[in-house]
């Protein structure tokens, strides 16, 4: 009987010791695949120079391409990095000083696409909502990470959120525009990009501004996706609708970037 519980406690110890070490395994395999890919992004897509850094969008014999939504993206993803302990401030700072280099004169929209072409640079003067969003939400994270330079962070974000009220806001409909250029002189005005829709990010800017506008916004473009949700039988949402008063609507083909704006895939 002894026998029989010595070898019962002897097998539990062992699966138990089985379970921690594969536990702990499973957990180092996590991290160090983390830090592989966050290495082998940083390799592939983020070029420095002198004190700024990029993120490479393309790169061939056209020049390269740097857009404000891979800029954006870079600032972020160097942030969540940074609480994990592979990047630094440094790193962020060095996207940033990009970010402020090439905004849109009189804003503090980035431009949303250049052309680096044998040291020289083509600026759009026209700026991509998307990209801004997340360049703003990037500072309000940096301001937590770092909180040595938390009230420069959270200054910034601030100005921008009122350049995005200002130029990117459609006044009839209380949602987002997709840029600067589709204003009410446009035929754009009313066309919404669906993943422009972060409620996170505008409570956030809520939190940081006290500006109720950002919860009217989130409301807003909350209930276009719903209406345009109930529309489908799969509740998927297209990449672009119409927003405008009277309701939500799909785009056509080809409306602003390919024959798929207005498409609902599985």
């Amino acid at each position: 009987m002894k026998t029989n519980k010595l070898k019962y406690v002897w097998f539990v110890l062992i699966l138990s010791i089985f379970c921690l070490t594969l536990f702990l395994a499973r957990g180092r395999s996590k991290v160090e695949m983390r830090n592989r890919i966050y290495s082998q992004w940083s390799q592939q897509f983020l070029v420095t120079k002198d004190d700024q850094s990029y993120v490479r969008t393309t790169s061939d014999s056209g020049g390269t391409t740097v857009l404000s939504e891979a800029q954006s993206y870079g600032m972020l993803i160097t942030v969540l990095a940074a609480q994990k302990g592979q990047a630094t401030q440094a790193d962020f700072e060095g996207l940033y000083r990009y970010y402020q280099n090439h905004r849109i004169e009189g804003t503090q929209l980035m431009s949303w696409k250049q052309v680096i072409t044998n040291g020289s640079e083509t600026v759009e003067k026209q700026n991509a909502t998307d990209g801004d969003l997340y360049i703003t939400y990037s500072l309000i994270e940096a301001a937590k990470q770092w909180p040595d330079k938390a009230q420069e962070y959270q200054e910034q974000a601030k100005k921008i959120l009122e350049d995005i009220l200002r130029y990117n806001y459609n006044e009839e409909t209380g949602v987002l525009t997709v840029g600067n250029w589709a204003n009410k002189d446009s035929n754009y005005y009313y066309l919404m990009r669906t993943s422009d829709t972060l409620p996170h990010y505008f409570q956030s800017f809520y939190d940081l501004t006290g500006n109720k506008q950002w919860l009217d916004v989130k409301d807003k473009m909350l209930g276009q996706l719903e209406q345009i949700s109930s529309h489908s039988d799969t509740g998927l949402l297209p990449d672009f609708i119409w927003a405008e008063k009277s309701g939500a609507r799909l785009v056509d083909a080809n409306t602003i970037e390919s024959q798929y704006d207005g498409g609902l895939f599985l």
